[in-house]
This record gives structure tokens, sequence and C-alpha cells, in this order.
């Protein structure tokens, strides 16, 4: 059986929201692997780099698992996507040896324009690599997740990007190349993004154990 990769999501119970009881409190899985994502309480800096998250902020985690048979949704706080994940480049530093990854990772929730097949928006979601390297020069790793399934109760998405950034300064201030680069990108994304709907959120990557 193949292993098949699902975003986790934990939605957040905490007002203002704390990601370390959130992190203390996740149970670990018997997944064949597993990173988390600790979702930052603030999302001050998605003001330099939009679209802007959601108010209140979601999720108070995010669980990267890769299983080999169907996980199970048994917390009505939880659900989740099965996923499939197409890498794009990656040359990120390895975790540190607190468990966390350095610099910050920013996801973007997608969702296609109506009218736009899931087939056309996978065609031109995986299309749109070309120039990437050139005008974002701050990202040190890109995967691009197409969502297959949803779990009950999950809100329904078209896929999710994963963004990271090596240093919170490759994020503030190597995020474009230069002036207008990120007008293009707009006109390029809007091919198969509704920017009314899709959003994103600023994460930092923690490795977890996992059972057994």
């Amino acid at each position: 059986m193949s292993t098949s990769k699902w975003l986790r999501c934990f939605q957040n119970t905490r007002d203002p929201h704390d990601p370390d009881a959130a992190l203390a409190a996740a149970e670990v899985p018997e997944t064949e692997r597993r990173v988390i994502d600790v979702v930052d309480p603030t999302q001050k800096l998605l003001e330099l780099h939009g679209p802007p998250a959601r108010r209140p902020v979601r999720y108070a985690l995010l669980s990267w698992e890769w299983w080999n048979d169907r996980p199970q949704f048994d917390n009505p706080r939880e659900f989740g996507y099965r996923l499939s994940e197409r890498p794009v480049f990656d040359e990120l530093p390895p975790f540190g040896e607190d468990g966390w990854r350095p610099g910050v990772k920013q996801l973007f929730f997608l969702y296609r324009p109506p009218g736009l097949s899931r087939q056309e928006f996978r065609e031109r979601y995986h299309h749109h690599t070309e120039t990437l390297r050139a005008d974002q020069p701050g990202i040190a790793k890109y995967v691009q997740n197409v969502a297959e399934e949803a779990a009950p109760g999950a809100p329904e998405i078209d896929g999710v990007s994963e963004l990271w950034f090596a240093s919170l300064d490759d994020y503030q201030n190597r995020y474009w190349s230069g002036p207008g680069v990120a007008e293009r990108e707009a006109k390029q994304t809007g091919r198969f993004l509704d920017f009314t709907r899709t959003w994103s959120l600023l994460v930092r990557e923690r490795k977890s154990p996992t059972k057994g």
C-alpha cells in the first residue's frame, strides 16, 4: 500500500491563542512520519506579504502526516485532507538541535475561481513554477499540494502551498526580487486562484516523534 500525505488541522480553542499549550496537548498518532506546524498567534508579519490571515486565527496547530492507511479524525475539533504533493525545490537548512526549523513557513490555503475545473486548476497550479526562483529569491523550499479528499467536517479547499524561508530576513527583505514582481505574480496566479477566498498563515515547523 502506498503512503498518503494528510494535513490534520487542529482548530484553535484558546483566546488568546497559546501555541505552547496546543503543542503540549497534541497526541502523537501512529504515522509513518509527522511534522508539526505551530501557528504564530499574532500573524503580524502577514502585513508585509499577504493575503492576510483569517481572524480570529482559525488553527492552533497543523500536522503533516504520512499514512499507509486512512487516519482517524475522532476529535470534533480536528479535521483533515488527503493531499497529492509536488515538491518543487528544497534548499532549506535542517532542523536545529532543539527540534525547530530555522526561519518561518508561510502556508496558502487555495481556492480556484468559479468556472475553473479541478483539472484546470491542477494544471495551471503545477505549471506556475517557471520564474519562481528568480521572482522570489528568499524562498528556500516550495511544495505544492492538491487536495484530493476531505475528511468529514473539513471545509472544502483546492490545495495548500508550503513556502519556507530560512530566516526572518529572507521573508521580510527577499520575498520579491524587485519592483513590480508582486503585481506580475498576482496577475499570473489569478488564472487559477480566487483571491477573495484564498488566505495565508505563518507558522514555525517542528519535528514530532511518532509512536513505536
